[in-house]
């Protein structure tokens, strides 16, 4: 019975269709005016990021290696980075990447 319950949780998902877009500038973002719609858009490096580099993406792979070539494992590198970096991205200010509230576009922005 699990089993069968497991399967048709699955099942609408197979059903589905996705498309991936990249554009440069939220400008670029041209949404279609159809229902039942979803729209995610990564927020680190997207919609806003540090003002400063320590914290950033590139900063924690760089980190990572960096431990790992000091003697730590992959495993070790790894959590000691994730412990950093989410002090740093806690404790640090960030901005917006692109002010949209000029932006005319056809979505809407909750709380801009």
């Amino acid at each position: 019975m699990k089993k069968l319950l497991q399967t048709l949780a699955i099942l609408p998902i197979w059903f589905l269709s996705a498309s991936i877009i990249e554009v440069n500038s939220f400008e670029q973002i041209q949404i279609p005016a159809e229902k039942n719609l979803l729209v995610i858009l990564d927020i680190d490096n997207t919609l806003m990021h540090l003002k400063q580099d320590l914290g950033s993406d590139q900063w924690f792979y760089h980190r990572w290696k960096e431990l790992e070539n000091q003697g730590m494992t992959n495993e070790q590198a790894l959590r000691k980075v994730a412990f950093e970096f989410n002090g740093i991205q806690t404790l640090s200010p960030s901005k917006i990447v692109e002010d949209l509230r000029g932006h005319k576009s056809n979505f809407t922005l909750l709380n801009p």
